[in-house]
């Protein structure tokens, strides 16, 4: 029926816009114009039976092609001719009436004005098609205008020019509306061609981001994955590590004659080597996902470089080199910054200066830098750096050549991660050796004099305090899930007496805790049947004697997140493993400290 409708509402002939209804029709009413002339009593052509029925039939030959014919070649030719047919049907009228009347009459006359109204008319519909147009003309005009030479005997001349005018003008009409029918369509063409390339170019940029979209993802996945792979890796090790460093510990508090100390020493030192690597290779991939974060808290810098010191000054001395400090009169004691990162960058040049250096000396000054801030120089009378090798430094996996990781280890992490955070932090860093002499390495660190550094505790305010602290009376739970790292916490505390209760999982620990009032307790974070994070926020949210005791973490994880991860369920601090035998214990004394009311994240 849609389709019914559609063949009705035709005004021309699909694909050949020339064979039209107005065209058809107009001249077939034209022809019966010619039977409102007055009668004469002669005979005329255009009058004629014939004549009626050849225009009918093909005025609706031309309307049949119209509604029936289909968009291929054929339907075409058969306008053509039908058009060209029409217009020899016209011509030929009009020799027929000059060789039935030779002078001028109504009729002759008449057939003169329609000619060249039709030629006008059809050159109008028809110049789109030049070959077309031209015939048509030729059939009705130029045809006509030899007849009239030939049989008109009444003002040829006249009649002639005439028609050879409007032939004329209706061939240089064609002639220019076709060549700017052309060059339009010529203008279409290009831009159909570039509309055909924008789509084509619009496509391949769609298959281009999907597969943008496609590759991005897996970065994410990949990314997320190695994350994943990373956080794994450093648990499964750093649990084995916690028994491991725990217990050689607990080795150095016990009597043991000098062979067992080298033994115990040997141990230790090989933990925390691997220890390092294990921490390079996490720093180096978080630094290389964007994932460190940076606090700027006021801290003091003094303390924190003659810690360092303290710390590295029997290392240093292993190797027979002496460790010392300067620090700069004017350069201030107290900056804001961060100091985690800070220490992190002087424990690794420290670290280096030393696994470089037999007898000889290092050097950690901190002097004032004229507009920059601050100049932490680290400096030692080691083996030195060759001028090739400096450029590469501080690339990933690199040192200066390969003898230097089997005779003096490491990952060539150490100083890629330090120029990474020195960067980061708004600094940069400057290097300066001779081969044989030693080497220098200078940071220098946007670090300002803190505003208000009045009554600021320092860390070893916080260390005495906790001295002598008696926990005798005090309660606390130890949760986690391997039995040797309960048995090393147990150990680590030890010293200090109190009462201590063991939890394999978060049920268990649940349990005792709804059960028992626990002045701490130490969660495990990875557990079977319930983790640490669920169970501390079942803590924090049942009314119980445990609802305000403070929480302190157990973690392997080492992750961007974790700590937040922690706070957010209710926990007070985290400790990570392998725990270090001091900042337990000070960590311990100082939630145990704390009065009820604070004790609550």
């Amino acid at each position: 029926m849609k389709q019914d409708k559609k063949l009705y509402k035709r005004k021309h002939q699909p694909y050949f816009e020339q064979n039209n209804l107005a065209a058809s029709l107009s001249q077939f009413i034209l022809f019966l114009s010619l039977y409102l002339l007055p009668v004469d009593g002669r005979d005329h052509a255009a009058s004629s039976t014939a004549a009626l029925i050849i225009i009918s039939l093909l005025t609706a030959l031309k309307i049949l092609m119209i509604f029936f014919a289909g968009p291929g070649r054929p339907g075409k030719i058969i306008a053509i001719i039908l058009i060209n047919l029409t217009a020899l049907f016209w011509s030929s009228i009009y020799l027929l009436e000059l060789l039935a009347h030779p002078r001028l009459s109504h009729h002759t006359i008449y057939l003169i004005v329609l000619i060249i109204g039709i030629a006008g008319s059809g050159v109008f519909s028809l110049y789109k098609r030049k070959a077309l147009t031209l015939s048509f003309l030729i059939s009705l005009e130029l045809t006509a205008i030899v007849y009239t030479f030939l049989f008109l005997r009444e003002i040829p001349g006249a009649i002639i020019t005439g028609l050879s005018v409007s032939f004329l003008f209706n061939l240089y009409f064609m002639l220019v509306h076709n060549k700017s029918w052309q060059s339009f369509l010529k203008e279409k063409e290009k831009s159909e061609q570039l509309a055909r390339r924008l789509n084509e170019d619009k496509i391949k940029l769609e298959i281009l981001n999907r597969n943008l979209d496609e590759a991005l993802e897996a970065a994410k996945k990949y990314s997320r994955l190695k994350d994943e792979f990373v956080a794994t890796v450093s648990h499964e090790i750093r649990t084995p590590m916690n028994g491991i460093i725990g217990m050689s510990s607990l080795l150095e508090e016990s009597a043991l004659d000098e062979e067992q100390q080298e033994y115990n020493q040997m141990i230790r030192n090989s933990a925390d080597t691997l220890l390092t690597i294990i921490n390079d290779i996490l720093d180096f991939s978080k630094i290389e996902a964007g994932k460190v974060t940076f606090e700027t808290v006021s801290f003091n810098l003094f303390e924190l470089c003659r810690e360092l010191i303290t710390l590295y000054d029997k290392k240093a001395g292993a190797n027979g080199t002496t460790l010392e400090m300067s620090y700069a009169p004017n350069a201030p004691h107290t900056v804001t910054g961060d100091p985690t990162r800070i220490r992190q960058v002087l424990t690794n040049l420290i670290s280096n200066a030393i696994k470089f250096t037999r007898n000889g000396h290092i050097l950690l000054e901190v002097a004032v830098e004229e507009a920059e801030g601050l100049r932490l120089t680290v400096s030692d009378s080691g083996v030195g750096i060759p001028p090739e090798k400096l450029r590469d430094i501080f690339k990933a996996f690199t040192q200066a050549d390969a003898s230097t990781t089997r005779k003096y280890g490491g990952t060539g992490l150490g100083l890629a991660i330090t120029s990474k955070l020195i960067t980061l932090m708004g600094g940069h860093i400057e290097v300066s050796s001779t081969p044989g002499e030693g080497s220098s390495f200078a940071v220098i660190l946007p670090l300002k004099p803190a505003p208000d550094t009045a009554g600021l505790p320092e860390n070893n305010d916080i260390r005495g305090n906790n001295i002598g602290y008696n926990w005798s009376e005090k309660k606390i739970l130890v949760v986690d899930d391997n039995e040797i790292n309960l048995k090393v916490a147990q150990k680590l505390l030890r010293k200090q007496q109190p009462s201590i209760t063991l939890a394999k999982d978060g049920r268990e620990a649940l349990n005792k805790a709804m059960s028992t009032v626990f002045d701490c307790i130490m969660m495990d974070i990875e557990m079977p049947v319930m983790n640490g994070l669920e169970a501390t926020r079942l803590l924090r949210s049942k009314a119980g004697p445990n609802q305000k005791t403070p929480i302190i973490a157990l973690t392997a994880n080492a992750l961007k997140g974790d700590r937040e991860r922690y706070l957010r369920a209710g926990m007070n601090d985290y400790l990570s493993k392998p725990l270090n035998k001091d900042e337990l214990r000070e960590k311990v004394a100082y939630w145990l400290q704390q009065p009820k009311e604070v004790r609550t994240n």
